[in-house]
C-alpha cells in the first residue's frame, strides 16, 4: 500500500501487486531503497511463514483500512500463496457453526469485511489460532456427538480494529492499510501475481528455513514471555538474519500491540470516554505514600488520584466512573452508541476492556480498598516520557 506513495519504490511497481510482492519476496530485504518498508512488513512476513507450519499456533492477521485500500486483495493473495483456492477464496460467515465448518475445509480462513465478533466468538477464534477440538451433537440424532479439530490460520479485513479481548489481541497482528494513489485492473494484478507466485513461495520457504535453522540459538537468547512464542521466535530469527539486533522483533511487536490497543480505544465509545475521565483525574494527582482512606472519597467525589513513587494511581468507584463516562461521551449522535447506565453495568464494561487498557499502558484492577467490604477500580497510569 505504500508502494505507490514512495518514489524510491518505483522499480517494484512494474513487478507485482502493490502490497503482496514487497511483503513476500526477498528483494524487500536485499534492496537498501526498500528499508522504510521493513519495519512495516517484517511481522507480516513472520506470520505468513508461520502459516507454513502445522505444529504451532497461527497468529490472526487483521488488515484494517478504508474502503478501496486493497485489504481484500492482499488477504486473497496471502491465502493463495499458502492455501490455494480455485478462483476467489470465499469469506467465512461470522456465526460459530459457520466458522467451525470453514476451518474443516481450509488451512487459511478468510473473514472479509468483518465487524466486532458476537459475544463468545473471540474465544472460538483463540482456540482456532492455538489449535484444539470441539464436540457437537450430530445432526438428526439425540445422543450422538461429533468431534471436530479446529486449527487454522485466520486473515480478517475490517474498516476498524474488531478484536477486543486481551487473549485474542495477544494472538493478533493488526496491520493498517492505506489507500494507494493509483489503481491497476484487478485481472492484470492477479495475472502478474500468478506469474510471480513461484518466486513468492521460494522467498517464504527460504525464510522458513532460516527460522528453523536459527530457532535454537534464538530461543536461548531470552526468557520468552509472550504466549505466541513460536511466532516471536520466527520473527526474531528472520530479523536477526537481516542484520537486526536481538530483541528487534519482540520490541516491534510490543509497540504494535500498544498501537492496536490505542486505536481500539479511539474507536470505542466507552473506552474513549473512560480514558478521557482518567486523564482528567490524573492531572490533579498529588504526591503521596499511599491511597487516602476510602471513606474520604467514596461518596464525594467518588474518586481520588495520587502520585506514588513517580507513578500516578487513580482509584474510583464504579458509580463515579459511570457518571464520568457519561459526561465525557463525545458521540451521542452516533448510531448504536451505548453506555452503561448503572455501577454494575460499568463494572462489566470495564472488565471487557481491561485487556485493551493494559496494552495501552493503563493497568486496571478491581481491588479491595480499606477493608474487604469496600471495592473500587484502581488504575495505574502510564509512565511519563521522562521516566
Amino acid at each position: 500500500w505504500r508502494l505507490y506513495g514512495d518514489h524510491r519504490l518505483a522499480p517494484l511497481r512494474r513487478s507485482g501487486t502493490g502490497a503482496i510482492t514487497p511483503i513476500t519476496t526477498w528483494r524487500l530485504y536485499a534492496d537498501p531503497a526498500l528499508a522504510p518498508l521493513r519495519r512495516s512488513v517484517t511481522p507480516v512476513v513472520a506470520a505468513v511463514v508461520e502459516y507454513l507450519r502445522a505444529d504451532s499456533p497461527h497468529p490472526i492477521l487483521e488488515l484494517v483500512g478504508p474502503e478501496g485500500s486493497g485489504k481484500t486483495a492482499v488477504a486473497q493473495a496471502i491465502k493463495t500463496a499458502i492455501d490455494p483456492f480455485d478462483g476467489q477464496a470465499p469469506s467465512a460467515g461470522q456465526e460459530e457453526r459457520d466458522i467451525i465448518a470453514a476451518v474443516q475445509g481450509s488451512h487459511v480462513v478468510l473473514f472479509d469485511n468483518v465487524t466486532r465478533p458476537a459475544s463468545g466468538t473471540e474465544d472460538l477464534l483463540c482456540r482456532i489460532s492455538t489449535g484444539g477440538a470441539v464436540t457437537q451433537r450430530a445432526y438428526y440424532t439425540n445422543a450422538d456427538s461429533l468431534t471436530l479439530q479446529i486449527h487454522a490460520a485466520q486473515i480478517r479485513t475490517a474498516l476498524a480494529p474488531s478484536l477486543r479481548q486481551s487473549d485474542t489481541q495477544d494472538r493478533a497482528l493488526i496491520v493498517h492499510v492505506k489507500k494507494p494513489r493509483a489503481y491497476r485492473p484487478e485481472a492484470e494484478v492477479r495475472a502478474e501475481y500468478a506469474d510471480k507466485l513461484p518466486e513468492v513461495l521460494g522467498g517464504l520457504l527460504y525464510l522458513l528455513h532460516v527460522s528453523i535453522r536459527d530457532r535454537a540459538a534464538v530461543a536461548a537468547q531470552r526468557a520468552w514471555k509472550h504466549r505466541m512464542v513460536a511466532w516471536n521466535q520466527t520473527g526474531e530469527a528472520i530479523g536477526q538474519a537481516l542484520g537486526h539486533p536481538a530483541g528487534y522483533f519482540v520490541d516491534l511487536m510490543s509497540s504494535k500491540r500498544q498501537r492496536a490497543a490505542e486505536d481500539y480505544i479511539e474507536g470505542d465509545t466507552f473506552a474513549r470516554a473512560l480514558v478521557k475521565a482518567l486523564v482528567g483525574w490524573a492531572a490533579e494527582a498529588q504526591p503521596a505514600e499511599k491511597l487516602p482512606s476510602y471513606r474520604h472519597w467514596q461518596k464525594v467525589p467518588g474518586w481520588c488520584a495520587v502520585q506514588i513513587k513517580g507513578r500516578v494511581v487513580v482509584a474510583a468507584t464504579a458509580q463515579a466512573i459511570c457518571s464520568a463516562v457519561t459526561r465525557h461521551c463525545d458521540d451521542w449522535t452516533s448510531r448504536g452508541t451505548t453506555l452503561p447506565g448503572t455501577a454494575r453495568a460499568t463494572t462489566g464494561a470495564l472488565q471487557r476492556v481491561q485487556g485493551v487498557l493494559a496494552r495501552a499502558g493503563i493497568e486496571a484492577a478491581l481491588q479491595a480498598i480499606s477493608g474487604a467490604n469496600n471495592c473500587a477500580w484502581v488504575f495505574l497510569m502510564p509512565k511519563s516520557d521522562g521516566e
